[in-house]
């Protein structure tokens, strides 16, 4: 009977591990599909205190998007003539490339680069 036991909780531990695994492969398929889209607009606002950016993007002649949120911690960031640029070497009105994904709580910047 002990032996019954210790076979089945094996066999459930096991089935436990191969169910979790495959969990974290899933989430981490889901994060790797996350869709990146690029546009260009004109910056609206920055907030050097919580990194963050506000870009309209024209859809049309009277239509706008806007893309706004943090830098993610690897973001690219380019500007010509900037030696490793920030956030802080952008001002408002700067033409600019954007790459963005969307997250639960709003938009990521993965790319910030001037026009």
């Amino acid at each position: 009977m002990k032996r019954n036991s210790f076979l089945f909780l094996t066999l459930i531990f096991c089935l436990t591990s191969i169910l979790a695994a495959g969990a974290c492969l899933v989430g981490n398929a889901k994060a790797a599909d996350a869709k990146v889209y690029k546009m260009v607009g004109k910056i609206t606002a920055i907030d050097l205190d919580y990194n963050t950016v506000v870009i309209e993007v024209p859809l049309g002649k009277k239509e706008t998007f806007t893309v706004g949120g943090p830098l993610a911690k690897d973001a690219i960031i380019e500007k010509k003539g900037v030696k490793n640029p920030s956030l802080k070497d952008f001002k408002v009105g700067d033409e600019v490339v954007v790459k963005w994904e969307p997250t639960p709580n709003g938009h990521l910047i993965k790319m910030l680069a001037a026009k």
